[in-house]
């Protein structure tokens, strides 16, 4: 029942993203050429960290403009938005890098172009980096710290020689924008509403055990009341018998005793 409710979640959230195909175009659409800040990231993308609570989906563009840069989406919704994102993508002819090929050089050096938010809600961060870019470890016991390597010295933090196209930052924005992450708040809402339900018919069953219980307690002080109330019926049939049977034996003393007289005649 399960894996049922969550194939429907997420066929409804792919529908509903798949009726915002017809915006955009992969053939050079316009988009709004807002300028973007970068800062620098405050870590590295961690695909495969379970203490990571974000997932990140890395990609690549075919727009020769954004050739030298690596893109990466990160996103605090781990359950369906993720897999939704990276069926736009591909269908956008963006290529996807699998997490497994996602080397742990490559995992730092990530430009930050903001959080992308909706009625006040993150959906993710745009990220970027450019491909040439790893981070170096030092040999062990070395006594030197590990630094960059990159084809190009201006691609080493904190310079900076371009950025990614205006348009692709946009592109990306607006994809975030126009696709939320419902399959993910309804799974989350149905968590809460189990719990809950858990919770009361929890409360429930410990309310009618104890219920029970006082029940069962009543009718056991009920039955013990009545065997008393026996109890005390036969003990006052006895006590009139035991009364009666005194008063017979006294009166049957108290009589006289015959006298006989010396012929046999009573007097």
């Amino acid at each position: 029942m399960r894996s049922i409710t969550q194939l429907t979640l997420l066929l409804l959230t792919t529908l509903c993203s798949a009726n915002n195909l017809n915006l955009y175009n992969s053939n050079g659409a316009t988009f709004w050429p807002g300028h973007f800040t970068s800062s620098k990231s405050s870590g590295c993308i961690k695909p495969s960290d379970v203490w990571d609570r974000n997932s990140y989906i890395v990609f690549n563009s075919k727009n020769t403009d954004d050739a030298p840069f690596n893109f990466s989406i990160s996103t605090h919704h781990t359950k369906y938005y993720p897999h939704t994102l990276q069926n736009l993508l591909q269908a956008y002819n963006f290529d996807i890098t699998l997490e497994s090929s996602v080397d742990a050089s490559e995992c730092c050096g990530w430009w930050d172009t903001g959080a992308v938010k909706a009625r006040g809600i993150t959906r993710g961060h745009i990220l970027w980096k450019y491909n040439d870019l790893r981070r170096v470890r030092a040999p062990p016991n070395s006594g030197r710290m590990s630094g960059w390597y990159a084809n190009r010295e201006d691609h080493i933090p904190p310079r900076m020689s371009h950025r990614p196209s205006n348009e692709t930052i946009a592109f990306l924005t607006q994809l975030l924008l126009s696709n939320g992450p419902y399959a993910d708040v309804y799974f989350n809402w149905t968590l809460c509403l189990t719990a809950l339900c858990a919770w009361f018919t929890v409360m429930m069953l410990i309310g009618l055990a104890h219920k029970v219980a006082r029940a069962m307690q009543a009718r056991t002080q009920a039955r013990l009341k009545m065997e008393e109330a026996e109890d005390d019926i036969e003990l006052s049939m006895i006590e009139p018998q035991r009364a009666a049977g005194f008063k017979s034996s006294e009166s049957t003393g108290s009589e006289p005793l015959p006298r006989y007289s010396v012929d046999g005649a009573g007097r």
